[in-house]
């Protein structure tokens, strides 16, 4: 890793100390038991911290007509991320409003992702 790409990592990290604000990333995986028949989840919640983006309250093109949507994207540090989770499958809690994830997307920052989330 070249000196320009560790400065902008330690800067990238730094940021989150000043302007990161307090989350959940809530994991469900489900399991389905042939057997018995049932569906069985288990969650799991990981505090990390995200940085918000500038908040977007357009409508979601297939209901625009009916319903409105916030869309938000979030800035997370990958080593916040635990071993094995998967975000597609997880859904982000901020402020005690819950998000679901859509995308993801590995920022042109090293160790950061952008989470492109739906409320």
């Amino acid at each position: 890793m070249s000196v320009l790409s560790q400065i902008m990592q330690v800067d990238a990290l730094r940021i989150f100390e000043d302007w990161g604000v307090p989350a959940q990333l809530c994991e469900t995986n489900g399991s389905y038991d042939v057997e018995s028949g049932e569906v069985e989840e288990q969650s799991s919640t990981t505090p990390i911290t995200v940085i918000p983006q500038q908040h977007q309250g357009k409508p979601v093109d297939a209901t625009a007509a009916t319903l409105q949507f916030a869309q938000r994207d979030y800035l997370m540090r990958k080593q916040d991320l635990p071993e094995g989770a998967s975000l597609t499958s997880s859904h982000l809690e901020v402020d005690g409003v819950r998000y679901r994830i859509l995308s993801v997307h590995e920022s042109q920052v090293p160790e950061i992702l952008l989470l492109h989330c739906i409320h």
